[in-house]
């Protein structure tokens, strides 16, 4: 049977955090865990206490990578400003620990599969360099 205490030791490893850790901490508000570091500690946390995640919809828990690093999102909403957050606290993982399954019921939910965050992001990434390179060209 897992212990709330080598929960809070794995999420102060995570997070580099010394002091006590309660259970009503939420990762990502009160803990400040969001996009790939998420991601990441959900995985480590399965890994580590045998955990089946596969059910995880990682945007019902956290926001996507900061917003500069996605112009697209300026334009086209991403998943996770798509659905209504569901918070997860320490209290939360542990219990997931005990049940060895990641066990939060989502509510219905219609988000939008194509990224269109996504692929404005590409055509800029892509188009803006060859766009300049061209203009550099024309005007030596």
């Amino acid at each position: 049977m897992v212990e709330f205490v080598e929960i809070e030791q794995f999420v102060q490893e995570q997070t580099g955090r010394k002091r006590p850790l309660a259970a009503s901490l939420r990762l990502e508000e009160d803990l400040d865990i969001t996009g790939d570091d998420y991601f990441e500690l959900v995985d480590d946390f399965s890994h580590r206490f045998d955990v089946n995640t596969e059910h995880f919809l990682w945007y019902f828990h956290c926001k996507e990578e900061p917003l500069g690093s996605n112009l697209g999102a300026w334009f086209f909403p991403t998943p996770d400003q798509q659905v209504e957050r569901i918070s997860i606290t320490l209290g939360h993982l542990h219990h997931f620990a005990q049940a060895k399954r990641w066990d939060v019921s989502y509510p219905e939910h219609n988000i939008s599969l194509k990224r269109h965050d996504i692929k404005l992001n590409n055509a800029l990434y892509i188009g803006l360099p060859f766009l300049l390179i061209s203009l550099l060209w024309l005007l030596s």
